[in-house]
């Protein structure tokens, strides 16, 4: 991928991070996953809970890392321009 395709990206991910409606709806399931996982009566069904946390937390970790790679891409093109 080109750089610019990566500030682009990583612009895309700042947007959804911001996003109201997806905040929302990753904080609702997380706590619905909470609850379930409090209420859960077997092994199996907190386990099931706990990796539906694990997985929202990890898209939210994803879409950060995407951010944090084109600032760093943004802040090397910034660097290759102003030593020529």
């Amino acid at each position: 991928m080109n750089p610019q395709d990566q500030v682009r990206r990583g612009l895309e991910a700042e947007r959804l991070l911001t996003e109201p409606l997806l905040q929302e709806a990753i904080t609702t399931a997380i706590e619905s996953a909470t609850d379930s996982w409090m209420a859960a009566q077997t092994v199996e069904e907190r386990e099931r809970c706990w990796m539906r946390v694990w997985a929202l937390n990890a898209v939210m970790e994803q879409l950060r890392a995407i951010v944090d790679d084109a600032l760093v891409t943004q802040y090397r093109m910034g660097q290759k321009g102003s030593t020529n």
